[in-house]
């Protein structure tokens, strides 16, 4: 077959005991090869987290040892954030492990922080962002059965011309969980840059303002 479309297909990632770790949903899309060899392509859209992806993986003709070079493009559309990651599969027959590099750009529209939600209150679901502004990601990306690692991670962002610099490292690991290992480092941080409402929340402590800030970062990252 040149081309297979995908229907409401879903993708899921069990561990060595049988229990699902992780799904993709509504897969939508065509995969197409022009050979056996490939190159191979997908064309379509997922569901993570309830949420629409859009999504475009390429690949070149597999490499004379067996290796497969790649691309990956995923977008979402609800939020105009959007991840790359180029690299090479390796043993694609046996233990297959992947190296390659991650770069994405994160919107800081979900980062605002109300004073509701500094107070541990429900945040109201017309909290103010600074628009157009968005962390750029950069890492380096290697996998191995049961193990990702990112490694050389660099977060910026620029905003009312000031930058805002971290770096850091991470692993996740699965076999009867998953488990995620962060570790980002600054220098210096402003909050009030990251934090839309933050100056209109005296009294703000901020510890619960970067707490709350990590913890956002991390649900955005891919």
């Amino acid at each position: 077959f040149r081309s297979v479309a995908v229907i409401d297909g879903s993708l899921g990632l069990s561990g060595p005991n049988g229990v699902e770790l992780a799904r993709i949903d509504g897969i939508n899309g065509e995969v197409s090869a022009d050979t056996a060899e490939g190159p191979f392509r997908y064309r379509g859209t997922v569901l993570w987290h309830g949420e629409k992806r859009e999504v475009r993986f390429n690949t070149a003709p597999r490499d004379p040892n067996g290796d497969l070079r790649f691309k990956t493009n995923v977008t979402v559309p609800a939020t105009a954030n959007s991840y790359t990651l180029e690299g090479t599969a390796r043993d694609l027959a046996d233990a297959v492990t992947i190296d390659g590099t991650l770069a994405a750009r994160i919107s800081t529209a979900g980062f605002a922080v109300s004073p509701a939600a500094e107070a541990g209150a429900t945040e109201p679901k017309d909290k103010v962002a600074k628009p157009n502004a968005f962390f750029d990601v950069t890492a380096k990306v290697a996998s191995e059965a049961g193990r990702v690692t990112l490694d050389d991670i660099a977060i910026s962002l620029e905003q009312g011309g000031l930058p805002q610099l971290l770096s850091g490292r991470s692993s996740i690991t699965w076999t009867d969980q998953m488990k995620l290992d962060l570790e980002l480092n600054s220098k210096w941080l402003d909050l009030d840059q990251l934090t839309a409402s933050a100056s209109a929340a005296p009294g703000a402590i901020p510890l619960e303002l970067a707490r709350t800030l990590f913890d956002r970062l991390v649900d955005q990252l891919p």
